[in-house]
């Protein structure tokens, strides 16, 4: 099993972190994170937005959370440019509804044409959420149709410069009681009207830069890799990619489940999602990765650009996209897009789908293997029943003879990968080096792990628990990330992950741990001696 998730604690309450994984997000967009929490707060706000970047949810999010509780009646209204984007907008509230949790909200979104009876029946049921064009809401609001008394929210979705829509909007506002919060999202908000602008209460202007600077673009690798060790490649980058939601994309159905299969064997939690499956089940299956159920998807191109599994953090191609779209797809959270392929399929990839990822090498067999202890080590912290394990523990003191005992996980170790990771390449063990005067010989930290110096050790009651806590708490991320710990009397080395490394050294530099400041920085062979 894969580790469990930490809720960003940055992004706001449980409940919406809850909303967010059961909508198929692994995470928030930058867009999400910006926003989410002021509209949860209260705040009226103005954004600027343009293109996909989780707009619908940002707004739901927060509504979903407020709505579910109460009498009915008209609590929210979306204001949509078209009455297909009021459809769109109806669909992505449904995603987010959970019936087992209480009463569930109630939304409909107007019709294209002029209001005919059975759209009058739903308005006379009060619907929490309404969901329209500035036309058809005038339209129901001559006719005595619809009761604002409960209103606390509008959404302003507003596609680019319309006047009618902007002047109708006037009318609307008009008709609303004054003690709401108000939402606008727009394309450019220099451009948008005065007017419109002063429809909302002290809004906080949220531009562009302002929350697209901790915006991204996904790492893209190429790994040329011979046909007959694909699934060892794969198996491989499963294990040391510490990715909350993987996907791995096969061209055909039969490729899908040997990788699958592979992946099993190991320990891993995974599903395929085929063309041949059933509507219900891929809608199953999707909806389960995206809530964090589903680790690691293994599906077809065709299936996965058809479900469009968006939660994907990680994105791995065993075999060459037929298509620029099926390269990467559309995920709002994804980091990273792994190529595998011949020489000759890199170059057509490069050529197809107009990319360029950097040339890459698969993991060895001792970089896979340390991955997989360091994420068996994480689940023992986070989900293990130490109660159990105690028992087998006793069990093998009890069977195994004492000179091989410390021989047990090691086999057990193979047993679990060592067929499926035979075919990769074999990692030289580091040269033993010559003991410092007075000491025992320096180690080489773990491949793909930096060694860190801090200034602080057991004189302050530091331990390595404090320690581990303290990084992965600051930099939000699982403890299968840190390696070994050495404390000594007036500082510490501490093993990270070398991608981690960098940014380690400047976010925990001049942090506060047991009321002293400390430093961090990278260790020199000197003072690790």
């Amino acid at each position: 099993m894969m580790a469990p998730l930490e809720r960003d604690r940055s992004f706001g309450s449980a409940e919406l972190w809850e909303l967010l994984r059961r909508a198929g997000y692994s995470k928030p967009t930058p867009l999400q994170r910006k926003v989410v929490p002021l509209i949860h707060s209260g705040r009226d706000l103005a954004v600027e937005v343009q293109g996909d970047a989780g707009k619908t949810a940002a707004f739901i999010l927060p509504l979903m959370a407020r709505l579910k509780r109460g009498r009915a009646g008209i609590k929210a209204v979306v204001v949509t440019s078209s009455a297909e984007d009021s459809r769109k907008t109806e669909r992505e509230f449904h995603r987010f509804q959970r019936p087992s949790a209480g009463r569930s909200v109630v939304v409909f979104a107007l019709g294209e044409e002029p209001s005919d009876r059975s759209e009058h029946r739903s308005l006379v049921r009060q619907p929490d959420v309404l969901i329209g064009t500035p036309r058809r809401i005038i339209d129901h609001i001559r006719r005595g149709n619809l009761d604002f008394s409960l209103l606390n929210s509008v959404v302003i979705d507003r596609k680019g410069e319309d006047p009618e829509f902007d002047d109708d909007l006037q009318f609307i506002f008009s008709k609303l009681p004054p003690n709401k919060q108000t939402i606008l999202f727009t394309p450019v908000l220099e451009e948008a009207p005065p007017e419109l602008i002063g429809l909302l209460r002290r809004p906080v202007l949220i531009g562009l830069a302002a929350w697209k600077q901790s915006e991204t673009q996904p790492e893209e690798l190429f790994i040329e890799v011979a046909e007959s060790g694909k699934e060892a490649a794969v198996a491989a980058l499963v294990l040391t990619e510490a990715a909350p939601a993987l996907l791995i994309q096969c061209a055909d159905p039969e490729a899908a489940r040997r990788i699958s299969k592979t992946l099993e064997a190991s320990g891993l939690k995974t599903q395929c999602l085929l063309e041949e499956t059933s509507a219900g089940e891929q809608a199953r299956t999707v909806e389960r990765f995206g809530a964090g159920q589903l680790p690691i998807l293994v599906g077809t191109f065709e299936a996965v650009r058809r479900r469009a599994p968006r939660g994907a953090t990680v994105v791995i191609n065993a075999d060459p996209p037929p298509s620029p779209e099926t390269y990467r797809p559309q995920s709002l959270v994804l980091e990273k897009v792994i190529s595998l392929g011949s020489a000759a399929e890199q170059r057509r990839l490069q050529e197809s789908c107009r990319v360029k990822p950097k040339p890459s090498q698969p993991p060895t067999l001792d970089q896979a293997l340390s991955a997989a202890v360091r994420r068996i080590v994480a689940n023992i912290r986070s989900e293990a029943d130490l109660q159990e394990l105690r028992r087998y523990r006793r069990l093998l003191r009890r069977s195994a003879p004492l000179a091989l005992r410390s021989y047990v996980g090691p086999y057990l170790l193979r047993a679990v990968y060592g067929q499926q990771l035979a075919r990769l390449p074999v990692q030289e063990g580091p040269t033993p080096q010559a003991p410092a005067a007075g000491g025992r010989p320096a180690r080489k930290p773990a491949s793909g792990f930096t060694r860190l110096f801090i200034n602080a050790g057991k004189s302050r009651g530091i331990f390595a628990r404090d320690l581990a806590a303290h990084f992965t708490s600051t930099l939000k991320v699982d403890r299968c990330r840190i390696g070994q710990i050495r404390v000594l009397d007036n500082y510490s080395f501490l093993e990270i992950d070398s991608a981690l490394a960098e940014k380690a050294i400047s976010s925990l530099s001049g942090t506060q741990l047991k009321g002293r400041q400390i430093t961090v920085n990278y260790a020199r062979k000197r003072e690790d001696e």
